[in-house]
């Protein structure tokens, strides 16, 4: 779910002008900024205008500087502005978010009374929550009947998700907080043996907040397979048993006597939402996986034995703790899989892959994600959602990344330099820099006799005591023809190609 979908027009034009603004990082052409925004003039000067007042009313280091006689615009940021409090001025005032807030502090609500809160027409509400029930289905959830229909666990996570990103961190702590909240957290860091950042508590906090307001929807425990399977091996978990104990223990005012849902809820949020830190003694004591959930244990090794098979990993070469915070990451990241369903963001999904995933993953192995995919949808027994899917890509995609690391299918360079040994090494930290995050390679100062797939010289002279495959003459510095052209030829002996032409000959033999 895309909270900007929840703006009317003025309002997601003004955020886009200001996301421009901020990739342009310079005096910017006002009208070549029109072009690309799409714009009127007319819609330009208006919502121009209002960004400026607004970023003045926020004061959260943002401001604008409009040149109209000279036809430029620029957007002046200091080192500590943060885009939360703006992206939340709009969305406080939208109608859909309103409706939404009013569903979270009125479980049960009537159209005539949602009508004269917000001052709308009821003609007005249905539109809005037939537009939200739109938005809010990847949740599975829908707005129905005078209330939110669903699971329970669902609803209050999508609750959770509206609010950790609608609202600035700051002012989310200031509403959360309560005497019982406080007090049971620290009981529960006492049971744990764990110190909890100031972020995991207050995702803590939200989270017995929103279980609190929804105190009075109490579901049938059996109504849902995941707490369903819960029982079977709760009794082997022992953070369950303390997060269980913790509750019925503490004086928190959130436990219903002979109840044990809340307990439950609170133990799949911690097992899925980052709150212990991948090294907590709980969770690397017992097990090789942090988890006894066994869909969660065959998705991880599922994810880590493709990985391993197709890039030839021995796990002898994997650093130990590279071991540890990803057993961690994939047991949270399954968990919130199997868990909940949906997510909510401010960003679109272009802008997710292209920025989040482009700067971390040079060649993107999406094949090899595709069959992991495949393959996880059969382990959890359902489809999984596009959103989810496209989530879950974007983690195995860095995480082949980060894999691929202790890969055995190095590609070897070797360098050489005709001048002297400092400039050979200069060449070689040269070819580090630009290349080491995008590809798995060695590169050293070549060695007589050795084997290597690209040869890296800026003489010809010296051919004849190395071995290659492919050469590379370059100067005595560094261009972007270079950097381009290595870059073809490091893609030329990715381990991935070879991978995408061994799949190619198995479908072609598949079908013979």
């Amino acid at each position: 779910m895309n909270l900007l979908n929840l703006l009317d027009k003025n309002s997601r034009i003004q955020i886009s002008m200001v996301h421009f603004l901020m990739d342009y990082n310079t005096k910017t052409n006002i009208t070549a900024m029109i072009e690309e925004l799409s714009l009127t003039r007319f819609l330009f000067e208006t919502n121009i205008k209002e960004v400026s007042s607004i970023l003045d009313q926020l004061d959260i280091g943002l401001s604008l500087k409009y040149d109209k006689t000279q036809d430029n615009i620029t957007l002046q940021k200091d080192n500590h502005a943060s885009l939360d409090k703006f992206y939340y001025y709009y969305l406080e005032d939208s109608v859909g978010y309103q409706i939404l807030i009013y569903l979270y502090r009125h479980p049960n609500y009537s159209i005539v009374e949602l009508s004269r809160s917000l001052s709308l027409s009821e003609a007005a509400i249905y539109r809005q929550l037939k537009k939200l029930n739109d938005e809010i289905k990847e949740f599975d959830i829908q707005i129905r009947k005078g209330t939110i229909i669903g699971d329970e666990l669902q609803i209050c996570y999508f609750f959770f998700q509206l609010l950790w990103v609608a609202m600035p961190l700051d002012e989310l702590e200031k509403k959360t907080n309560d005497h019982s909240s406080l007090r049971f957290v620290d009981y529960l860091e006492m049971k744990l043996e764990q110190n909890f950042t100031s972020e995991a508590k207050l995702k803590l906090y939200l989270w017995i907040r929103i279980l609190k307001t929804r105190i009075v929807k109490q579901p049938t425990l059996d109504s849902n397979p995941t707490i369903q399977m819960l029982f079977d091996f709760q009794k082997e978990d022992s953070i369950y048993q303390i997060i269980r104990d913790a509750y019925f223990l503490s004086l928190s005012h959130s436990a219903v006597f002979g109840s044990a849902h809340n307990a439950i809820y609170l133990y799949l949020f911690i097992s899925s939402m980052s709150i212990l830190p991948p090294n907590a003694k709980t969770l690397i004591d017992d097990h090789y996986w942090p988890t006894i959930n066994p869909q969660i244990i065959s998705l991880n090794e599922l994810v880590v034995d493709k990985v391993r098979t197709a890039y030839q990993i021995d796990s002898k070469n994997i650093d130990e703790t590279f071991i540890i915070n990803w057993k961690y990451y994939l047991t949270q990241i399954h968990g919130s899989l199997l868990y909940f369903k949906g997510n909510i963001s401010f960003l679109d999904e272009k802008i997710l892959s292209e920025r989040l995933l482009k700067a971390t993953v040079f060649i993107p192995n999406f094949e090899l994600t595709q069959q992991i995919l495949d393959e996880a949808e059969q382990l959890v027994n359902q489809p999984l959602l596009y959103e989810t899917k496209e989530l879950v890509t974007r983690i195995y995609l860095y995480f082949i990344n980060q894999m691929k690391r202790f890969s055995t299918s190095q590609i070897t360079i070797g360098v050489h330099s005709s001048d002297d040994y400092l400039h050979s090494n200069i060449m070689v930290e040269t070819v580090k820099t630009e290349f080491d995050n995008h590809f798995f390679i060695t590169c050293e100062i070549a060695e007589r006799g050795k084997n290597y797939d690209i040869l890296i010289t800026n003489s010809t002279l010296s051919l004849c005591d190395f071995h290659y495959k492919d050469l590379y003459i370059t100067n005595n510095f560094k261009t972007n023809m270079d950097v381009d052209a290595l870059r073809v030829l490091l893609m030329k002996h990715s381990p991935q190609k070879k991978l995408t032409k061994k799949a190619i000959n198995t479908k072609k033999n598949v079908r013979q």
